[in-house]
């Protein structure tokens, strides 16, 4: 069985760069995707080099087409589950449904493999990102890529939360924050296979929780958060 099942069609055939920053929350879509053509092209090259490379990349396209949803399943590790059972990751906007009701727009957080050991069960070894669109290069654009590796069939444009350092002594889970540099939230582009599965994340309250939080705003509005290291025996056995 696969470790990722998508779609054999796209969500979306088309989506502008400009609706990506408006509906989806990649504000540096454009920035981000030249840097990660750079970093493809010149594999070897320092990062401020990979800065001045991107400036002078040319993206021959202003729309991709984007997936709402992967699935991936987790077959690296026992659990005792159905075999069709899949986890799914979620990027979708805000819509209105068929009877007109407002759907909010979610943007799963999800557990990244460095990409150094893909069945790595280290917490070191992973980072916590925000997914916000799951897309791939057109096809007629393959030629922006340099030299004999094959281009990433999908992509994930993701927004990153802090390293794991020591989980709290209590009840062992990690404390993440988004990351952040100069005022904004720290973007990368990604190979989806770099995902290893979702993440459950749950808000530090404090002592007096904020009441303005919803399951829908708490992503954007609060600062810290608790990694759930108990949603299941896969994720238990990769980060705790």
């Amino acid at each position: 069985m696969s470790p990722l099942l998508m779609p054999k069609h796209p969500s979306m055939k088309s989506v502008h760069f400009d609706t990506l920053a408006q509906d989806y929350g990649a504000v540096n879509f454009r920035a981000v995707l030249s840097r990660y053509i750079a970093e493809f092209n010149y594999p070897n090259i320092s990062q401020s080099r990979v800065g001045q490379e991107s400036l002078l990349t040319h993206i021959p396209f202003t729309s991709v087409p984007v997936y709402f949803k992967a699935r991936f399943w987790d077959d690296d590790f026992p659990r005792f589950q159905n075999s069709n059972n899949y986890d799914v990751v979620h990027c979708r906007p805000a819509y209105v449904s068929t009877r007109n009701v407002p759907i909010p727009g979610r943007f799963d957080t999800v557990l990244v493999n460095s990409g150094h050991d893909l069945y790595s069960h280290n917490a070191k070894d992973h980072r916590i990102a925000r997914a916000r669109v799951i897309f791939s290069i057109p096809d007629f654009a393959h030629g922006i890529f340099k030299g004999d590796r094959p281009v990433p069939k999908y992509l994930v444009y993701v927004e990153w939360f802090t390293a794991f350092t020591n989980p709290d002594p209590n009840h062992g889970m990690y404390r993440v924050s988004p990351l952040i540099r100069n005022g904004s939230r720290v973007a990368s582009i990604i190979p989806l296979s770099n995902i290893r599965r979702s993440a459950h994340l749950f808000p530090v309250f404090g002592a007096v929780a904020d009441r303005s939080w919803t399951a829908d705003n708490v992503l954007d509005q609060c600062s810290k958060f608790y990694v759930n290291n108990f949603s299941d025996r896969h994720m238990y056995g990769i980060i705790y």
